[in-house]
């Protein structure tokens, strides 16, 4: 009776951290669960040869929800200011990648970033525009993730609604290399008797002349090809010059940040 009482209360206790790691890897916020949904619908959808002119992605995994990435991320939101942020949890990651966007919704936020696939040649590494919130977005070794949002609206240093920021561990974005691996076209309708005739695939070549990630903390373990040095623009001077001529002009704008790495 007491081995079968020991058996009955391990499992008791089995289900109940299993409940409780299940309600942690979750955000509280309805917005931020959102969020996350948002990007792992993205993940499965390439999986799924869903996103017209990109290849399938062979492996990609859901993203897992992190709370002290979030935390750091709430932390900028908070800002109410349209810059970037050092991220360090070297205990974790050794370094963090970062989309940041200003929107009236979430929605709007996470299209704004997602749709930078449409600009993105994944045969050519290239983008013919701003492609590295996306990249992020699909980058095959990140795991984890943690956003923060906060309503900006009235603010006039961020006169854009909401404040989105998301956190990604491991960050990516290595300059040279595929955001995660593809499968052919063939492995998509391996179950299907009907195939499309063609299949899209964007025409631009345009190499792009910087990286579009935030710039890691420390040096990655597999440094990227070809080492380069970008000069850094002085961001707190472009959006202050954005949101006077905004200001001035009675207009709306959205304005899409990204850091240039130092490789």
């Amino acid at each position: 009776n007491k081995m079968k009482f020991k058996q009955i209360l391990y499992i008791f206790l089995l289900s109940i951290y299993i409940k409780v790691k299940i309600v942690f890897t979750q955000p509280k916020d309805a917005q931020l669960r959102k969020l996350l949904q948002y990007h792992n619908e993205l993940r499965r959808n390439l999986t799924a040869c869903k996103l017209e002119g990109q290849p399938p992605a062979k492996n990609l995994l859901d993203l897992k929800w992190d709370n002290e990435l979030a935390s750091k991320a709430k932390d900028l939101a908070n800002e109410c200011y349209f810059h970037h942020n050092d991220v360090d949890l070297p205990e974790k990651w050794q370094y963090i990648g970062q989309n940041i966007a200003g929107y009236q919704t979430i929605e709007q936020a996470f299209d704004a970033w997602k749709d930078e696939y449409k600009q993105y040649n994944y045969y050519s590494k290239s983008c013919s525009g701003v492609c590295g919130h996306y990249t992020q977005l699909v980058w095959q070794n990140t795991t984890h993730v943690g956003c923060g949002i906060t309503n900006c609206t009235g603010s006039y240093s961020f006169p854009y609604g909401l404040s989105v920021v998301c956190n990604y561990g491991p960050g990516g974005n290595y300059e040279g290399r595929y955001p995660y691996e593809a499968k052919s076209q063939d492995e998509c309708y391996a179950t299907t008797t009907k195939r499309p005739t063609t299949t899209k695939r964007p025409t631009t070549t345009k190499r792009p002349s910087t990286t579009t990630t935030k710039r890691p903390g420390t040096t990655p373990t597999q440094k990227p090809g070809v080492p380069k040095q970008i000069p850094k623009p002085i961001w707190p001077s472009i959006i202050s010059t954005w949101n006077e001529y905004a200001t001035s002009n009675m207009i709306q704008g959205i304005v899409t940040q990204t850091c240039i790495c130092v490789k």
